[in-house]
């Protein structure tokens, strides 16, 4: 796999990026064709980044990072 399949694998919105590469090439790569497509990734991408502040920010109040989003903690 290469350095960026590996960003986009590790991303947690593959599924989201490649749906929007398919659209793309569907549609001659007019992203106007792609808007719900573009919105999804972007909404991921925005869950993801959401996720990752609130894990640093549990970390540096000395907290456990909350992985399993949902499951109850013991």
């Amino acid at each position: 796999m290469s350095d960026v399949g590996a960003i986009i694998a590790s991303s947690g919105c593959a599924e989201e990026y490649f749906a929007l590469e398919d659209c793309l090439g569907e549609h001659d790569r007019d992203f106007r064709q792609c808007k719900t497509t573009m919105d999804m990734l972007k909404k991921c991408s925005e869950e993801q980044r959401l996720k990752k502040v609130q894990a640093a920010a549990a970390l540096a109040a000395g907290g456990k990072p909350a992985l399993a989003v949902g499951k109850q903690q013991k």
